[in-house]
């Protein structure tokens, strides 16, 4: 999402008479796109901007803004830490930004637009044969851990002609695979139609090959969204469907709207519905009041699920939420399950894997190998990354025959035939 609101801003700046360059020493405006997600995140946001002071130095008429979920939460607070910062603007109010850098006063702009989707503006990011497509903003969900309802305010829906105009406009740009994003996309719908809706009018796009989306929320995947992607060969047969933990007790004080059962379920579900389905998933350990048995119940869930890819990750505290007022689990404990936890998901994703070594798999190529004896790397509709050898072009699809594992990535050779 930060990708694609990126190259939102740029687009703007551009339809005003900007110019986007290569290097931050040529720039007469510098902005930094923040998340608020993790601590972490924060940290690394603030310390870059704090190294652009060095410019300002040099160029006392560089204008530096910092905008996106960080500016909303911090707002004012952002100058105070960084006096090297212009503005200030949250996710809302981009719209304004070429007057901000026009007037080049000092402002904070981080109350919400609960209204704005940022319809008839379309992201310039995009790294062709793939991009992306906003069809959401904002979440309702308001997990106990989460902080980005607070930041980009409630769901809504763009409409579904306008996402279809981007996604048409993309292709004519050579675009070949569009992912489809929001915070919740299995909740999209702008009054007319739903999420499963929306897919089939997408698939009716000439030149689009392959559709995939994230995050779908798994208490509101429907059996029309499964019977969807299973009956629509553009489709990607890929969900990523963050589970945070394999605790019912964890998960109601996550306020997830689901127990583990009803995971389990809904994997089981999804599997029988759509033939060779790739299921990735976010995990969170060390959340306030998990104790060692709902530790053991996600290690369980995790062997029992066998996802093919999983991010996982410490719970972070973020200010604003209920679980901030909790008491945290000792940090020594949190890293002792997170290296559990991954060492475990490492060794099922190298497993799962290996089960593609000898098979014929078709990939779309997205890119070329700087490093190694491979000629290049591309995408199977599972999400699979694979890496190859052969004579091939940017945004071909072909096949590859996989040979063997690079650390747990498949490579293989194209398959002339």
């Amino acid at each position: 999402m930060n990708l694609y609101d990126s190259g939102l801003i740029e687009a703007m700046l551009r339809e005003a008479g900007g110019e986007s360059v290569q290097s931050v020493v040529d720039a007469d405006t510098i902005l930094v796109n923040t998340c608020s997600v993790r601590a972490h995140a924060e940290q690394r946001a603030l310390g870059r901007i704090t190294s652009l002071g060095k410019l300002k130095c040099r160029n006392p008429d560089l204008k530096i803004g910092v905008v996106g979920c960080m500016a909303k939460r911090l707002g004012m607070r952002v100058i105070e830490v960084a006096p090297v910062v212009d503005f200030v603007v949250g996710p809302d109010n981009y719209r304004r930004l070429p007057d901000l850098i026009k007037n080049g006063r000092q402002v904070v702009l981080n109350e919400e637009n609960g209204q704005e989707k940022y319809s008839e503006c379309w992201s310039v990011h995009r790294r062709a044969p793939c991009a992306f497509i906003a069809i959401m903003r904002g979440c309702n969900n308001f997990c106990s851990y989460c902080v980005v309802p607070y930041l980009r305010g409630n769901e809504r829906s763009r409409d579904h002609e306008d996402i279809k105009k981007e996604a048409e406009w993309l292709v004519r740009r050579g675009v070949k695979e569009v992912t489809l994003l929001g915070q919740n996309v299995s909740s999209y719908n702008d009054g007319r139609f739903d999420f499963p809706t929306l897919l089939k009018e997408l698939c009716t796009i000439p030149g689009i090959g392959r559709i995939r989306f994230t995050t779908s929320h798994p208490k509101d995947v429907t059996s029309a969204l499964l019977n969807t992607i299973s009956s629509h060969s553009k489709l990607c047969n890929w969900l990523h469907l963050p589970v945070q933990s394999g605790s019912s007790r964890v998960l109601s004080r996550m306020n997830r709207g689901y127990s583990r059962e009803e995971y389990l379920d809904l994997v089981t579900r999804a599997r029988k519905s759509i033939p060779e389905l790739s299921i990735t998933t976010d995990i969170m350990v060390g959340f306030p009041g998990e104790c060692e048995e709902d530790f053991s119940q996600t290690v369980d869930l995790v062997g029992k699920v066998r996802f093919d890819f999983a991010y996982m990750f410490m719970y972070s505290k973020r200010e604003g939420t209920r679980a901030a007022e909790y008491q945290d689990i000792p940090m020594q404990v949190r890293k002792r399950r997170l290296r559990h936890i991954i060492d475990l998901q490492n060794r099922i994703t190298k497993e799962q894997n290996g089960l593609l070594v000898g098979k014929v798999v078709e990939i779309l190529i997205e890119g070329r190998c700087k490093r190694g004896n491979y000629d290049g790397y591309g995408k199977t509709k599972k999400n699979e990354t694979v890496l190859f050898k052969g004579v091939s072009n940017i945004g071909d699809v072909v096949r590859v025959k996989v040979l063997g594992l690079s650390g747990w990535t498949p490579w293989g050779e194209i398959v002339n035939d």
